[in-house]
């Protein structure tokens, strides 16, 4: 990718990460570790991208969301999960500033500025306070500094695309006490007509904010309080439905055109809190690190991505709270052996409703028109205790080892049943005690379609992991390592029970084996890493897909019998010039379904399919990234700069599904984009372009009551203005 984005390039020299809870250069860390730093992350992201935008340019990271700039869904090595419901949990953990954000809405929250992005591929634990199978991605956010320093970067593009971005830091008790303030702010207009409402949709405004206080009161202890926030209204994915329509013939296929029954709604308010404290005892440091966050969501949309006022939703999250605390314990010094362990606690509650209308005619006096609702609750405790030795047997070798213990408990209760639909309140959850409309006989809960009901269920897991690497370093700039992990992940409760019975899958456990080398020649002009492994999936959790004799396609969670993966990942980065920098990516993974992986028909049990030799959904067999940055002196400290990155994204299915379709599947393809622009001290303007070709991609896809697809964004171009200091 290029090195930055307004002209000022990194050099190929070394990284720092803290992928093992240490600052270290990237290539002594014995885990396959990626970074993005915050100019590339500006660049791919400026014509009103998330964090989606690092799918590919991360060697073996999918991204997608069928929710649009909320509910990323991760994949690595493609170990993931493509489940839309609410409670649904992911393989990959992500961390903002060490912080989990475990909720699919939270992990939402926009990355802005940034220290680095980084990406750790394969099974984590022993270090981390959520555990996860596939990997996770640390969001690494600028910390308050003792000395002034500001920035602010403005992007307004096609389609009323803006971009607002602004940071100011610096000391308030000189030594003592730093604050840092954060903003962003992004827009896009409406630009996608709705023929059946005669609306244009798709816009967003997108605001969230951050304040910091570091105190540093003695070389000893500091100490890090964090509060910040988001505003999301709109900015929905929409969903193209693929069929033909009695009304409207064959649904439109452009990405600015569509037809469906209502326009979606979409709000989202999430806040939060952390507190960072470390104290320095000499021997070691300990660390504290508590975290508090709490939001709320409502949406609408149609499920089936149909013309019609049909197979519409509602739904509501008043209730998602997230408490963490972690106790953690490091060695300090230079010494053969060091040592890292840790307590970690999580809560999660989370009460959300859904409603879902069928067939609108809005009749008072008729069953015909239906409705069903969902009020849910879960309540998610986790504990951990964690632990890594690591010693240096000779000069050039080190042994690794780590343990982590986990107790998961869930508890799941909701209430569902069937009403007739008020237009006046079509996609609310209906007030029968209070709305006289669902007192009437025959429209409540407990009318002709049945009393409600309540169902609920309640899991205990736990489970003892571990890995093992070595690292060696063959010489002063190039490492050899080799990992084996153990990595598990708690049983989870299926929360689409609005449409089917409660669900369950028990937890999944994966055994990972990975051997790696990272190094760089030529006084560090040439920067490389790559890496080959194995992994064997047991129990894999998975949202599969059923179709009935009636024709319904319904949705299930199913373990797995188990599953395999293999491939290889390696980047590089070349300083050519001192004015041209090249870099790349590629990466190549097999993924597949064991045999005797058996999806079972909802309606009829007897008719099973086995899935097994399916890939994984949303796991791409190749991937790739290439880029480059080169910049022109014309002066004193003035530039001109140019940069162009491309990334593939091979041929991938969305879906495991007991009937196995060619629509389930997207080609690869190849998107790009470019900046060209002028530097002149501390300020910049450059002009940009993201996904040059205007190339029309389906990046996931939804098969219930229907089959919709959903697009990347079109081509967007714009200028940019910038000022550091």
């Amino acid at each position: 990718m290029p090195s930055a984005s307004d002209g000022q390039a990194a050099t190929s020299g070394d990284i720092t990460v803290t992928a093992e809870r240490r600052e270290e250069r990237a290539r002594d860390v014995p885990i396959s570790v990626s970074t993005v730093n915050e100019a590339d992350y500006a660049l791919i992201t400026a014509g009103g991208g998330d964090i989606r935008a690092l799918s590919g340019r991360v060697a073996n990271l999918n991204a997608e969301s069928t929710y649009g700039r909320v509910y990323q869904r991760f994949y690595i090595r493609g170990l993931g999960n493509p489940d839309y419901t609410v409670n649904a949990q992911s393989p990959v953990a992500m961390y903002i500033d060490d912080v989990v954000q475990e909720n699919a809405y939270l992990r939402g929250m926009p990355a802005f500025d940034l220290q680095r992005i980084e990406v750790l591929r394969g099974p984590q634990g022993t270090l981390y306070g959520k555990n996860a199978t596939a990997g996770a991605i640390n969001v690494v956010t600028a910390k308050p500094t003792n000395y002034v320093t500001a920035y602010a970067r403005v992007d307004y593009g096609n389609l009323g695309t803006t971009n607002v971005e602004a940071a100011l830091s610096g000391p308030l008790i000189k030594d003592v006490l730093s604050a840092r303030v954060s903003v962003l702010y992004q827009h896009r207009d409406d630009w996608v007509k709705n023929i059946v409402t005669g609306n244009k949709i798709d816009g967003y405004d997108d605001f969230a904010a951050r304040g910091q206080l570091l105190y540093t009161p003695t070389a000893e202890f500091k100490a890090l309080l964090q509060f910040y926030m988001r505003s999301l209204d709109g900015g929905e994915a929409l969903a193209y439905g693929q069929y033909v329509d009695p009304t409207y013939g064959q649904l439109p296929t452009g990405r600015d055109t569509i037809a469906l029954g209502i326009d979606p709604q979409y709000k989202v308010r999430t806040r939060g809190a952390n507190l960072n404290m470390s104290y320095d005892l000499g021997f070691a440091t300990l660390t504290s690190i508590t975290s508090y966050q709490a939001g709320s969501v409502y949406d609408t949309g149609e499920i089936d991505g149909s013309s019609r006022e049909n197979s519409i939703s509602g739904q509501g999250i008043p209730t998602m709270h997230q408490t963490t605390q972690e106790l953690r314990l490091a060695s300090n010094g230079n010494g053969p052996l060091s040592y890292q362990g840790g307590l970690y606690f999580f809560n999660s509650e989370l009460g959300y409703w859904n409603t879902s209308v069928n067939n609108v005619g809005n009749s008072a006096s008729t069953t015909a028109d239906s409705a069903a609702y969902q009020i849910a609750h879960q309540n998610t405790d986790s504990y951990a205790v964690f632990g890594q030795l690591k010693y240096r047997i000779a000069d050039r070798l080190t042994l690794t080892g780590g343990l982590r213990y986990t107790a998961d408990h869930v508890d799941f209760r909701q209430v569902t049943g069937a009403y007739t639909p008020d237009s006046k309140n079509l996609l609310g959850l209906p007030q029968f005690d209070t709305d006289p409309f669902y007192q009437t006989a025959g429209r409540g809960p407990d009318s002709v379609f049945g009393l409600p009901t309540s169902a609920s269920t309640s899991g205990n897991w736990q489970k003892v992991t571990w890995d093992v690497s070595a690292d060696y370093k063959l010489n002063d700039e190039i490492n050899l390592y080799a990992r084996v992990a153990e990595g598990y992940h708690g049983g989870v409760v299926a929360g689409q029970a609005i449409y089917s019975a409660l669900q369950q899958a028990n937890p999944e456990t994966i055994l990972s084996y990975e051997v790696g080398v990272k190094g760089s020649l030529f006084d560090g002009r040439l920067r490389f890493d790559a890496d080959v492994y194995d992994y064997d999936y047991r129990h894999e959790q998975l949202t599969a897909y059923s179709i009935a004799s009636n024709g319904q396609e319904l949705l299930g969670l199913i373990n797995a019998k188990g599953g395999i993966g293999r491939g290889f990942e390696g980047d590089i980065t070349a300083k050519v010039t001192p004015q041209l920098t090249l870099s790349g990516n590629m990466a190549y993974d097999y993924t597949r379904i064991k045999n005797g992986t058996l999806v079972q028909n909802p309606i009829d049990s007897s008719l099973t399919v086995d899935v097994g030799g399916q890939p994984f959904p949303s796991a791409p067999r190749w991937t790739a990234d290439i880029s480059a940055n080169y910049t022109v002196p014309v002066g004193d400290d003035r530039a001109i700069f140019a940069s162009t990155d491309w990334v593939y994204r091979g041929r991938e299915n969305f879906e495991v599904a007991s009937y196995l379709l060619t629509k389930d599947f997207s080609p690869g393809n190849w998107e790009g984009g470019a900046r060209l622009g002028y530097r002149l001290g501390n300020a910049s303007i450059s002009g940009w372009v993201r996904n040059i070709a205007d190339t029309r991609v389906r990046y996931s896809a939804a098969t219930f009551a229907g089959y919709s697809v959903f697009y990347n964004d079109p081509r967007t171009y714009g200028m940019e203005m910038a000022y550091h200091f």
